[in-house]
């Protein structure tokens, strides 16, 4: 048995699989120099065959975790409220953007972490789960603006997938799912098929191709034409993230591009001076040195899905691959950046990517099936509510098993909030933040805006 524990101690040095000769030859090196073993394990029937490994420390005395606020505007009573959110969970980072009208007028990071720990700015990178689909159906309805895309439109029409095996997709309803069909989460496909990288690798090999991990994209989108329907596209609603994975597809296929994030940039943050939104990293290897550390409170870890070998990984970081989910939940993005699009979608006026008929279209066909009942409605949303007088309320959640966010709309405010890690329930973050929001309604802000200040000019 193995047991891992999330706390600090200062320098340590870990070996592994070493033979009882190696075990003793590490075991002078390090207490030779002020370390001792804290944790040694062993298994084997006798001495030929026994391995150790062991975890060497100077102390067992956690390190003490450290508080930090970063960003161009303070507010004591807001940062209190994160800092105590932090302190009640295993969450080491955090960055919080609130938006009034079109301007931004709150953008901190904060950090609740050793001294080791990077410290979060306003401009830290955070994964956004399932934040990305808002961003998927903003460029779905630019197309739809343009006249390059109507909801009618069906996705083979446009896409033309094959199955690994050359044919025609398995189930023949496959053909009649719309765009509508997937903004509103009623295609009937198998939610799960878009994140399964070797059950996408198996199907291939079985077809006759020589396949190995990580798949690409387009495997994973020829697998989810072999699949049989889960229910006929129209039917029944229920949440679907193979259908988002898909429509940004779609996007990157009519805007001409490998990758919908290629397409989201050209098209929808360009304009908007949105720089800080990138396709994730799933390794720990690959992370840039201005994304988040994440966390999954329980410490497990599972096979990689992004070398052949399939090593244990920590949990998130290769246990999926993020790198080919833009789509449905694969970007990571700075609260700042994030909090351009809530802008835009309070903006009573025409902005440089959208028109305003066009977001008001959106948020309405959403809020008539928030209206009608439907769970976790669509068009980038979980729940819309049409307020009247061009105004909505809008929130979308995002979670990974080592993260979380939310995107809230509210009127004229809105916020988003990120997480490296599973902040608790009990700190009531989700989806409205009431703790912090009510504070931010009662403060003059006055007439300032920081988009500038983040390289995005005014609205």
């Amino acid at each position: 048995m193995s047991l891992f524990v999330g706390n600090e101690v200062g320098p340590w040095v870990a070996r592994h699989n070493m033979t009882p000769d190696g075990y003793q030859t590490e075991f002078n090196t390090w207490t030779g120099k002020s370390f001792f073993p804290v944790c040694v394990q062993a298994a084997g029937s006798s001495a030929a065959s026994a391995r150790f490994a062991a975890l060497f420390v100077q102390s067992e005395n956690t390190v003490t975790k450290q508080f930090h606020a970063t960003g161009p505007v303070a507010n004591t009573d807001i940062d209190n409220v994160i800092r105590q959110a932090m302190q009640d969970s295993p969450v080491r980072h955090a960055s919080l953007a609130i938006v009034h009208g079109t301007k931004l007028v709150y953008a901190r990071g904060y950090t609740m972490a050793e001294p080791d720990w990077p410290v979060v700015q306003p401009t830290t990178f955070f994964r956004m789960a399932s934040v990305s689909k808002t961003v998927t159906a903003l460029a779905v309805f630019q197309l739809i603006e343009s006249g390059k895309l109507k909801l009618s439109d069906k996705l083979q029409n446009i896409l033309q997938l094959k199955t690994p095996s050359g044919g025609s997709p398995s189930d023949s309803r496959f053909g009649d799912i719309t765009v509508q069909h997937l903004l509103e989460h009623k295609s009937g496909l198998n939610p799960g098929a878009f994140n399964d990288g070797p059950a996408v690798m198996q199907a291939f090999v079985q077809a006759g191709h020589p396949a190995s991990l990580p798949v690409t994209a387009a495997m994973t989108d020829s697998y989810i034409a072999s699949l049989g329907m889960v229910s006929t596209p129209g039917s029944s609603q229920a949440y679907n993230n193979c259908g988002y994975h898909l429509l940004g597809r779609v996007v990157a296929h009519l805007r001409g591009k490998s990758w919908p994030i290629d397409a989201y940039q050209a098209a929808l943050f360009d304009p908007l001076g949105i720089h800080r939104i990138r396709r994730a990293a799933s390794l720990i290897s690959a992370q840039p040195n201005d994304e988040a550390r994440y966390q999954d409170p329980n410490i497990p870890v599972g096979p990689s899905e992004m070398t052949p070998d399939r090593p244990l990984v920590p949990s998130e970081y290769g246990t999926e691959q993020l790198e080919i989910m833009e789509g449905s939940g694969g970007l990571t993005g700075a609260p700042t950046d994030i909090a351009r699009l809530i802008a835009i979608m309070i903006d009573q006026k025409d902005n440089p990517a959208l028109k305003r008929a066009t977001i008001t279209g959106m948020l309405s066909d959403g809020a008539a099936l928030t209206a009608a009942g439907m769970g976790r409605a669509g068009y980038g949303f979980d729940a819309l509510v049409d307020q009247g007088g061009g105004n909505f309320y809008g929130q979308k959640g995002g979670s990974l098993a080592s993260s979380g966010n939310v995107l809230e709309l509210n009127g004229q405010w809105g916020f988003a909030l990120c997480w490296g890690g599973k902040a608790t329930a009990a700190t009531n973050w989700y989806p409205d933040y009431p703790t912090v929001m009510n504070i931010a309604k009662n403060v003059p802000w006055g007439t300032g805006d920081l988009f500038p200040q983040f390289g995005m000019p005014s609205l």
